[in-house]
């Protein structure tokens, strides 16, 4: 029965016997009127005796007639054909469920073909309706109130979910049940750790499953659900096991892409060529992907030109044809928008990415083959033209056209549906939503109203009402929903308006506790008023009903941070990097956080991965450098000096640079037990760079002198090398003209003045010749004598400040008393 599997899920018409399954073939012809209204399909969707209606009675009831209706015979061929049979059943349903809320038309069959004939009429239609959406909804999510016939939804994972057991001699089915589970989460209005929990497993079933991820008859099968799992992934922020799946995926494809340049023009007038992006696609011959398309598909959704009187509609490359792509399958094109959204997610939010994603779509746009990919790709066309002051009027009327496409009844509804799942396909109201906010982009905001209040999207009508200066009809509309039904939704809507805590506290009562909504909008509001102990209470709550709540981790680490709750911040800001490994402000703040808790080698690994996600952000390179510096990372803390010198052009941290000198003069050993002497090099690099930048710092160049041994080393070129910095340091501090009124300099001006004598002494002991020699003593002679001069000049002006000081200035006496004798001694040698 593999083989019939297979077929299902690759979408082939079968052209032989069904082997007693007529459904087979209904199902990849889309006719699924055909497959829920058989005599088999009455038997397993029999409810009559559900009394009262209930979900448990719902389900129970269908799993018990799933399992009678496959074990009525005792032969194991007949067996099977039973259990793909109600496999069709459920697949049936599910695709029912997304040609009326992703693909479109609305199917002429509805629950009433279904459900006993009881259930349509009165009260028990208003019963059997809230019961369906009380199963669908979630512990703190809810289905969107508009979804059309989510009983198939319900149905479909009676049989692929919940009746299992009875299905396991089917080789798909766990990849049926973990489809059927992802468009669930799509109609919910916040990510459900239920629904999350029960994917799991079924996608690791899948992987494992080797007759259905390896077998000679899967051919792109085992890519395509690679490519399904990459989006999953993402949505839950598990984005290295994206990673993962994405680059299988490529792998199994051979597909080779990249961005390059070419030479084109952009507008009809442009008179030269510029550099232009493009995306490069070459592709491995196989034969194994049978997921190109055959012939032309009718009713494919329109490419709308660019009617503008500058722009071109596409680029016109210099070289004709070098911005060809070789013919995709329909995974291929799959693989490039999942490449594409990888692309987005993963890059800095720069004016270039755009052009990026762009050469992407425009790759995609030149072989329309299926409706649901080229549906996705001008949709992703269209959010990226909404900032485009020349393309935003296609991009609406583009958008238009998708919307409108979903009633369109040319294009067959087994072609709507192949890649639905894997494109990433948005459900029609939130693709009407996107029409809604380029509305907004083009300033018609009550047009935009509109479309919103009309697919009951309230928190946008609220941010509309908000722009338009009409918070009291904000308010309205609230209300008005809340005397229809009251909600946690709404409630915590009116909190945010009205800025009440009373309304979130209402909400926290209404859900019996289990709201993680209320309490994150409770938090919200503890938090703007600055109550930090209270916002931690209620977000600790929110995350430990949800954990899928990326925000509300963020702002639980920072309130914990203002709060000095370091070991909560901590842990928030852990549970943030593990959702969303990227995010250089939250490895930043865990760093932070480390750092508070005196976790040094804990902090700067984290800021280590914070660089990585974010290279040009100085401040955490300087956090980087001080805890490097902390931890005996003396490699890295050089490279993160190097790096501030790139980004601040002048950035000095005289206690920074302190510390590396001593690592050498002192030989210091880092972490790893590596002398000092040995980071000399990389040290004294650093400082070149440093003051090749910054010539005016006395203490640098005292500093750079040090490094080289403040001209007391062996090596006559170093002490050299001492001696002019020295020398910079020196004039730089006896520069300014008061530095005789204040103690502190005159200290300094003594110590520096004393330090580049004894470097002058030693170098002249090591002068090539003695008129070197003498040529370096009487520098010496020369500094001293007019250190002293002005010394004495200045005791006798300013007694009270000098007379601290006259040691000092003794101790250079002595010092010109030596010189001098030295130059003696030196020439009477010559003599």
């Amino acid at each position: 029965m593999i083989a019939a599997e297979l077929h299902i899920l690759s979408h082939s018409v079968l052209v032989t016997a069904t082997d007693g399954v007529p459904e087979l073939d209904s199902i990849t012809r889309g006719l699924y009127a055909n497959v829920v209204q058989t005599d088999a399909a009455k038997a397993v969707f029999s409810l009559v005796g559900v009394e009262p209606i209930t979900v448990e009675g719902i389900v129970q009831t269908i799993k018990t007639n799933v399992r009678e209706y496959i074990n009525r015979t005792s032969d194991t061929s007949e067996e099977l054909k039973r259990s793909l049979q109600v496999l069709c059943m459920g697949i049936a349903c599910l695709r029912l469920f997304i040609q009326n809320n992703w693909t479109g038309p609305p199917s002429d069959v509805t629950p009433k073909h279904i459900l006993p004939e009881t259930w349509m009429e009165g009260d028990k239609q208003n019963e059997w309706t809230e019961c369906v959406s009380e199963a669908l909804d979630q512990s703190d999510a809810s289905i969107y109130p508009l979804c059309s016939h989510p009983v198939f939804l319900l149905l479909a994972e009676c049989i692929l979910v919940d009746s299992a057991e009875s299905l396991s001699c089917l080789e798909t089915l766990d990849w049926w049940a973990l489809r059927c589970l992802w468009f669930h989460q799509m109609i919910l209005d916040d990510r459900s750790p239920e629904i999350h929990d029960k994917i799991k497993p079924r996608l690791e079933n899948v992987v494992r499953n080797e007759s259905l991820m390896s077998g000679e008859k899967s051919g792109y099968l085992p890519t395509l659900f690679h490519l399904e799992c990459v989006h999953i992934h993402q949505y839950y922020y598990q984005y290295t096991e994206a990673q993962e799946h994405l680059q299988t995926a490529k792998k199994m494809t051979g597909l080779q892409v990249g961005l390059t340049g070419a030479l084109g023009r952009r507008t009809r007038f442009q008179q030269e060529d510029k550099a232009q992006l493009l995306l490069k696609v070459d592709k491995e011959d196989s034969d194994s992907d049978n997921s190109l398309g055959s012939e032309p598909i009718p009713g494919l959704p329109k490419d709308l030109m660019l009617e503008d009187d500058t722009v071109l509609n596409d680029i016109k490359f210099k070289e004709a044809g070098i911005d060809a792509v070789p013919q995709l399958s329909g995974v291929e094109q799959v693989l490039l928008i999942s490449l594409c959204l990888e692309h987005k997610r993963s890059s800095p939010k720069d004016g270039l990415i755009n052009e990026e994603l762009y050469a992407y779509i425009v790759s995609i746009l030149k072989q329309p083959q299926y409706w649901s990919i080229q549906t996705e790709a001008l949709a992703l066309r269209c959010q990226l033209e909404k900032d485009k002051r020349r393309k935003v009027e296609r991009a609406m009327m583009q958008m238009q056209a998708v919307v409108d496409g979903f009633q369109d009844t040319v294009c067959p509804v087994n072609q709507r549906i192949k890649f639905v799942c894997a494109a990433n396909l948005k459900p029609r109201w939130v693709m009407e939503k996107q029409l809604a906010s380029l509305l907004i982009d083009l300033g018609s905001i009550s047009s935009a109203l509109e479309v919103f209040h009309r697919l009951q999207l309230w928190e946008d009508v609220v941010m509309c009402y908000t722009r338009l200066g009409k918070p009291e009809k904000a308010v309205k509309v609230i209300r008005d929903q809340l005397e229809l039904k009251e909600t946690v939704v709404m409630l915590c809507l009116l909190g945010d308006v009205t800025e009440k805590k009373e309304h979130y506290e209402r909400a926290w009562e209404l859900s019996g506790h289990k709201s993680a909504r209320a309490q994150r909008s409770l938090g919200m509001h503890y938090l703007r008023e600055v109550d930090y102990d209270k916002c931690i209470e209620c977000l600790e709550k929110s995350v430990e009903i949800n954990y899928l709540q990326y925000n509300s981790w963020f702002i639980l680490g920072f309130a914990s941070l203002q709060a000095k709750q370091y070991e909560t911040a901590a842990k928030a800001y852990r549970t943030c990097v593990t959702i969303e490994p990227d995010n250089f402000e939250a490895w930043n703040n865990l760093a932070n956080s480390y750092t508070r808790l005196k976790h040094k080698e804990k902090a700067f690994r984290a800021f280590k991965e914070a660089i990585k996600c974010n290279y040009d952000h100085w401040k955490v390179w300087e956090n980087y450098l001080v805890v490097g510096v902390d931890v005996g990372q003396f490699s890295e803390a050089i490279r993160a000096y190097q790096r501030l010198l790139e980004l601040k052009g002048k950035f000095v941290d005289e206690e920074i640079l302190g510390i590396l000198a001593d690592v050498v003069t002192k030989n210091i050993q880092d972490c790893q037990g590596k002398p000092g002497v040995e980071f000399k090099d990389k040290i004294a690099k650093l400082f070149g760079h440093l003051t090749s930048q910054v010539t005016n710092n006395a203490r640098v160049w005292e500093l750079y002198a040090q490094v080289h041994g403040n001209g007391q080393s062996e090596d006559q070129e170093s002490n050299s090398k001492a001696i002019q910095f020295l020398q910079r340091s020196h004039r730089l501090q006896t520069q300014g003209k008061d530095w005789f009124k204040d103690g502190d300099q005159i200290e300094k001006v003594l110590q520096l003045t004393e330090l580049l004598t004894e470097g002058y002494m030693k170098y002249s002991t090591m002068a090539s010749t003695t008129t070197e020699g003498i040529q370096t003593l009487s520098s010496a002679k020369l500094m001293l004598k007019g250190i002293i001069t002005k010394a004495k000049q200045s005791s006798e002006n300013l007694p009270e400040i000098w007379q601290g000081y006259q040691m000092g200035v003794t101790n250079l006496e002595n010092r010109l008393g030596e010189v001098q004798d030295a130059i003696v001694q030196r020439k009477g040698g010559t003599g």
